[in-house]
């Protein structure tokens, strides 16, 4: 997977700042993930937008809430559940849960073909699309693909505003052939219903308007190598890529002589290039080039780096936050 650099630099520079300022890793790692968040936010829905999601669709996904829980569904979908206390659970077919008072039914998750993920698509209709024909449609294109994994949708006002309305888990990279073949039944079914006016999330890459695409690291490589402990997320990789890579830096530019001169943006860029090369991946616009001393070796599997090793640095530009 190839990433772009210049989408990701700014958020990098933030949490190495952090870093210099003994942010706590895991602290760093959910501030950016709130800015992946952010990063693909829309704009707040228009009034008569909300009402009708609000009177219209939410009802619908009530509906499919309950045809679930009652058992009288044929595919066996499952529920993602946001308790009142922020936490996820879950309302399986083998073990039904309610969703209480206060409690969010976030979205419905499907299975398809079984195997590992290897990645995901985001998918981002316009609001008025959200209801009950998009979860069809959705179902549609999944059951006609054998490289759709899993597959969610989520409820109308969270399709409405996050930054996705539904998401395809993946057997297969996202640059591999037969994903053209997923977006031209993806553009089938859904082109006119497609939002062209939202955001790449962060460290995203787009595939067409309103689809957007993220390869996933093995699962055991998300868990070891960036300490994720709820694997699978597009927030949670680019977040813990960012923060890794910000803390290898500061933890380099903290043990230099302070009176030196150091290029930090090199330095930042290698040290997140670094962890990308540790996960099979790199950036789209080539490699850091003039700063290459670095060493570090692997992160336990809490996510925790080790100690940079001090080497000279390239001395190109004052060292400016």
């Amino acid at each position: 997977m190839k990433i772009s650099w210049s989408q990701i630099q700014d958020a990098s520079m933030r949490a190495f700042k952090h870093y210099l300022n003994s942010v706590s890793q895991s602290g760093v790692t959910a501030t950016v993930y709130d800015e992946y968040r952010a990063s693909g936010a829309r704009a707040a829905l228009s009034a008569e937008d909300k009402a009708y999601v609000e009177s219209q669709l939410m009802p619908e996904f009530q509906i499919e809430i309950d045809k679930i829980q009652n058992g009288t569904t044929g595919d066996f979908p499952s529920i993602q559940i946001r308790d009142a206390a922020g936490q996820i659970a879950y309302s399986t077919p083998t073990a039904r849960r309610p969703v209480a008072t206060g409690e969010q039914a976030e979205c419905i998750l499907f299975k398809g073909w079984p195997g590992e993920d290897a990645g995901r698509i985001q998918i981002v209709v316009k609001p008025r699309e959200t209801g009950r024909r998009f979860i069809k449609d959705l179902f549609d294109i999944a059951k006609a693909s054998s490289i759709v994994g899993s597959w969610k949708v989520m409820n109308p006002v969270m399709g409405s505003t996050g930054p996705d309305s539904a998401v395809l888990y993946l057997l297969c990279p996202v640059g591999d052939q037969r994903v053209l073949t997923l977006l031209g039944l993806i553009r089938s079914k859904l082109e006119n219903s497609l939002d062209e006016n939202c955001r790449t999330p962060l460290g995203l890459v787009k595939l067409h308007k309103g689809i957007f695409g993220l390869d996933l690291p093995p699962k055991k490589i998300q868990q070891e190598c960036l300490g994720m402990r709820e694997v699978g997320t597009a927030g949670g990789v680019i977040a813990n890529i960012i923060s890794k890579g910000a803390y290898y830096a500061a933890k380099y530019v903290l043990s230099q002589d302070p009176t030196k001169t150091l290029a930090i943006n090199n330095i930042l860029k290698e040290c997140v290039e670094q962890v990308l090369t540790e996960i099979g991946w790199g950036f789209s616009e080539g490699a850091a080039s003039t700063f290459t001393s670095i060493s570090t070796s692997s992160s336990s599997s809490s996510g925790a780096a080790t100690t940079l090793a001090s080497s000279p640095a390239t001395a190109s530009s004052a060292m400016t936050l």
